[in-house]
């Protein structure tokens, strides 16, 4: 299971994470180390007619003087993860986000019937960076807004990079997903292949950006 920080995790629950002024260090030795916003699938009650939702809900913020820290093998990042759930992360007013791993991903709308909202803004400096060498099977580096769910990505006046021997993004990438991504007001959005690998940027999964 690895070792994770989940904001609202089990069905129907709700979650609020507020950050100022701390740091936060999640690390795992042989598997996966993560911070899940909105996890599980929300809770339906069939007993009435039509049957009623209680959605999951975590909403996550990471505000002055912040910062997070995520290590391990595996690393990554879950807004809106499952079926019924709703997740919002906001990092703003300077926050710091460092992901370092073999396999490094954010997911914003994982699963299908899922909703989730990331903000990073006012001067956060966010980075994902794949330290994979050799074979491996991994995801590096790659930002998924809209896996299968609902997916939303606002970088306004801020600096997010994506390192890795195959890095990319994908803006609603599987059969009914929806993605959405905006970049404001003097951002900075660099992703770098260090490898032989591929770099993309896909839309729909469809528009693709390489190398050459």
């Amino acid at each position: 299971m690895g070792t994770n920080l989940t904001v609202a995790y089990n069905e129907g629950a709700m979650g609020t994470l507020s950050v100022t002024d701390s740091i936060i260090t999640i690390t795992s030795a042989n598997n996966y180390a993560g911070l899940r916003v909105g996890s599980n699938a929300g809770y339906i009650d069939n007993s009435t007619v039509p049957p009623t939702i209680t959605k999951t809900t975590g909403i996550a913020t990471f505000g002055t003087g912040s910062k997070i820290n995520l290590s391990g093998p595996k690393t990554g990042i879950q807004v809106g993860k499952h079926t019924n759930t709703d997740g919002t992360l906001t990092f703003e007013n300077g926050a710091q986000a460092t992901l370092t791993g073999a396999g490094v991903w954010l997911n914003v709308g994982q699963e299908a019937g899922s909703e989730g909202v990331m903000n990073i803004t006012s001067g956060t400096d966010f980075t994902m960076q794949s330290n994979r060498s050799g074979g491996g099977v991994y995801e590096e580096a790659w930002a998924n807004i809209g896996r299968w769910g609902q997916g939303e990505l606002h970088i306004n006046s801020a600096q997010v990079t994506l390192i890795g021997p195959e890095a990319g993004m994908n803006i609603g990438r599987e059969a009914g997903s929806v993605g959405t991504f905006t970049v404001t007001n003097n951002s900075n959005l660099t992703v770098e292949s260090t490898g032989s690998g591929s770099l993309c940027l896909r839309l729909g999964k469809r528009w693709k950006i390489r190398p050459g």
